[in-house]
Order: C-alpha cells, then structure tokens, then sequence
C-alpha cells in the first residue's frame, strides 16, 4: 500500500508537469508559425537586422527611430 502511494504521488505531479510542458511548447510553436505566415519580413528582420532598423523601414515618417 505505502508503494503505491509514493508512486502516485510522483507519478501525478510529473505527469502534470509533462502536459503543461507539451502545450507551452505547442503554443510556442504554434505563434512562431503564424508570426512567419503574416509577416515573414518582420520576423526575419527583427532577427537580422535588428529592432531599430525595422522600425525606420515600416515607419519611415516618425523620426525618433533616428
């Protein structure tokens, strides 16, 4: 009886753990995706170029990118 209690209660919390792993992952993954199918230039500009620079390029009307 006391063996199934201490597996229990590590199988529980590990499970729980496991499950909310996978869905952060599959939400990471998931926005990763649509950031790259709405706005693939954004995203490879924010990766390559850098922030300030892709500010100056979709705004280039506001000077305080400057």
């Amino acid at each position: 009886m006391k063996s199934i209690r201490i597996y229990l209660l590590v199988a529980l919390p590990s499970t729980i753990t496991l499950v909310n792993f996978d869905s952060a992952l599959h939400g990471y993954r998931a926005s990763m995706e649509a950031l790259a199918q709405n706005s693939p230039g954004l995203a490879l500009g924010l990766i390559f170029k850098g922030f300030k620079q892709v500010l100056r390029s979709l705004y280039p009307h506001i000077r305080s990118f400057t």
